[in-house]
């Protein structure tokens, strides 16, 4: 036996995968060792070692082996590519397909809907299962959900399983864990994180298995991407509305006026407008940012920057 081969099997014996680096042709090395992974895992403890030839290139490296298929160079590729993204498509495409090696077929990244909100217009990422998402946002899930309403509350990384019970155990979040299994959604993962656009988001990934199993490793691997996903997004969307931003100038002058303390009426005669005008740059302001009070108005306004009371 030589030097290379015995090099392999001390690092099987180890726990440790043997793969190539320094290659050009990256993907399709990748897909062979991914294949290799599979028969090792499936083969008998007794005979698991590699033989270096069956690898496409001699430049090997070591690489601690993980149980889904996932490597930490995985993830570092991901959030590489982030940066490369000009469109959201693209991005779903690539977050969908790097996921699938842990497990999760579907996911969806949106604001966490408070106080009335509508869902549909804080979706920025949807890859539900075709008719799920429609029905969801029909039915008005978001509002009895245990997921859901968990989310706005923790910032902590969960697995939908662990939702405590007040929210989970309700006769509504029952309701719509039943229905989507329908759509072959079981368990899911869920990344709860701040974001300039909405009061709070979550990245929540599904899978039709009945239960998730992501070791700690897996669930930093899975964090990294949804964050990076989430900062590839509102630097998208920051592209798209250019200088404009949601509010006009008279807008952002009433909600300043508003965060001082003043009344309609004591707006439009420091603006000089009529009490009406005022109301309705009010009114354009909440329906901007999809809240029922001008105070929730103004509260999203400082929190994305655009006034400062």
């Amino acid at each position: 036996m030589n030097g290379s081969v015995s090099f392999a099997a001390a690092c099987m014996r180890s726990g440790i995968l043997v793969r190539q680096i320094g290659c050009n042709h990256r993907n399709s090395s990748r897909n062979a060792n991914r294949s290799l992974l599979a028969r090792w895992q499936n083969s008998d403890r007794s005979i698991r070692i590699l033989r270096i030839a069956e690898l496409p290139y001699t430049c090997i490296a070591a690489w601690r082996l993980g149980v889904s298929g996932m490597i930490d160079s995985d993830v570092f590729d991901f959030v590489e590519r982030c940066r490369k993204h000009t469109a959201t498509g693209p991005l779903l495409g690539d977050l969908l397909e790097t996921v699938r090696n842990l497990g999760f077929e579907h996911l969806i990244l949106s604001g966490v809907p408070l106080g009335g909100q509508k869902l549909a217009p804080m979706v920025e990422l949807n890859g539900w299962p075709a008719g799920w998402f429609e029905r969801y946002v029909a039915a008005e899930h978001a509002a009895v959900d245990g997921v859901c309403i968990y989310s706005a509350k923790t910032l902590k990384p969960f697995f939908w399983a662990d939702v405590p019970a007040k929210w989970s155990d309700t006769e509504g979040s029952r309701r719509v864990a039943g229905e989507a299994t329908e759509f072959g959604i079981l368990s899911g993962f869920a990344v709860p994180m701040l974001s300039v656009h909405h009061w709070q988001s979550v990245l929540s990934f599904a899978s039709s298995q009945k239960s998730c199993s992501l070791s700690p490793r897996q669930q930093v691997q899975l964090v990294t991407m949804a964050v990076y996903a989430g900062m590839s997004i509102q630097a998208l969307s920051n592209n798209d509305d250019g200088d404009e931003g949601p509010l006009t100038d008279r807008e952002k002058e009433v909600l300043l006026w508003a965060a001082a303390g003043k009344t309609s009426s004591e707006t439009s005669q420091i603006l000089g407008l009529t009490e009406r005008t005022v109301k309705w740059h009010s009114t354009r302001a909440r329906e901007a940012f999809g809240v029922a009070t001008t105070t929730q108005a103004v509260v999203e306004a400082v929190r994305r920057r655009l006034i400062h009371p």
